[in-house]
């Protein structure tokens, strides 16, 4: 079950995935995502403001090349390297968390957004992000994403 804050972050992000990556996609219970086998990347951006917290997505590094060509108009073969895919990533996440703020603290209160980091995760990662109550799963365009909103007050 979804909290208010995961409401406002799941609509956001399958508006803005639709909109800016021309990739459609469905929540899904995390019990359900097949996360194995493949090599996971995660972005993460963190915002301060009148709400503080993270919003990380973490997803397969090949679907990376499919945001990258859709956002570009390209296909996952003409992109020149995989810095391109990372910044697609990155570039995504902070339109989404651009969006996000503001629905969760006001469209009047100023925030800021850090720049978006990037990481290659590790062998079991995806697992505890599973097991992680901020955790939302998604099937993106038929593959497995992970949306982790965590706010300030769940950290302290």
């Amino acid at each position: 079950m979804m909290y208010y804050g995961q409401e406002i972050v799941s609509v956001i992000f399958l508006d803005i995935s639709e909109r800016l990556a021309f990739m459609f996609g469905d929540p899904v219970a995390k019990d359900r995502l097949r996360t194995g086998g493949a090599r996971w990347v995660q972005a993460g951006v963190t915002f301060s403001g009148a709400t503080a917290g993270c919003l990380t997505l973490g997803a397969p590094k090949d679907l990376c090349h499919e945001i990258a060509a859709n956002i570009l108009g390209l296909e996952p073969e003409e992109l020149d390297d995989g810095l391109m895919a990372e910044d697609a990533l990155r570039e995504l996440l902070n339109v989404v968390t651009g969006h996000v703020v503001p629905g969760l603290q006001g469209e009047d209160e100023a925030f800021e957004l850090s720049v978006p980091t990037f990481r290659e995760m590790e062998d079991g990662d995806h697992d505890a992000l599973l097991q992680d109550p901020n955790t939302i799963g998604y099937e993106l365009d038929g593959s497995p994403v992970l949306l982790t909103l965590s706010l300030e007050a769940d950290v302290a």
